[in-house]
């Protein structure tokens, strides 16, 4: 998936204004809410280190990616290259990082050389996993049978390890779901 297609699917995934009044939400916390699904373009493009032509890059590069949050991933305000990798985004206080290779992974927050998680073969990969876990965390919010069916769940991790990639992936997913 591309930056824009991932801009423009992200919009997609968000949940309705009377779907966060039902929950009981405030204006003030819908518009943060909403917000966080709205990509915008930055004044100036962020320059990275190394570039395999790869969507995620395109994406972290062109979009202000501050308010992204899926889940648990947080995308960072200004992505932070160390020449072999680009930290991008955390997941509690660990790193979401590219390597130079294009796979994406989650780090140790303090040893950046030990791996957690793997996630997914490739950026444009990650793009895709990530908008369909964007869609289940959606759902979840409003939907409690699909919030407490952990079957569901389960297998849609699995599903969402195929499209980053394969199964080796499945237990980063298992994981962002609460598994």
């Amino acid at each position: 998936m591309d930056a824009q297609k991932f801009a423009d699917a992200l919009v997609e995934t968000a949940p309705s204004i009377a779907q966060l009044e039902s929950l009981g939400m405030n204006k003030e916390s819908i518009a943060k809410e909403l917000d966080s699904y709205n990509l915008k373009l930055r004044i100036a493009h962020t320059e990275l280190l190394f570039s395999n032509n790869n969507e995620l890059l395109d994406l972290i590069e062109r979009y202000d990616t501050s308010k992204i949050e899926i889940g648990m991933v947080a995308f960072l305000s200004h992505p932070i290259s160390y020449g072999s990798y680009i930290h991008f985004a955390t997941i509690d206080t660990d790193a979401i990082i590219m390597t130079i290779e294009g796979e994406v992974k989650v780090v140790d927050g303090q040893q950046h050389d030990h791996d957690m998680w793997v996630c997914a073969i490739d950026g444009g990969s990650f793009l895709d996993a990530l908008i369909l876990c964007s869609r289940y965390f959606a759902l979840t919010m409003t939907d409690e049978h699909i919030y407490n069916d952990e079957a569901y769940g389960l297998a849609l991790a699995k599903s969402i390890a195929n499209t980053a990639g394969g199964s080796h992936y499945e237990d980063f997913y298992e994981m962002l779901f609460g598994f």
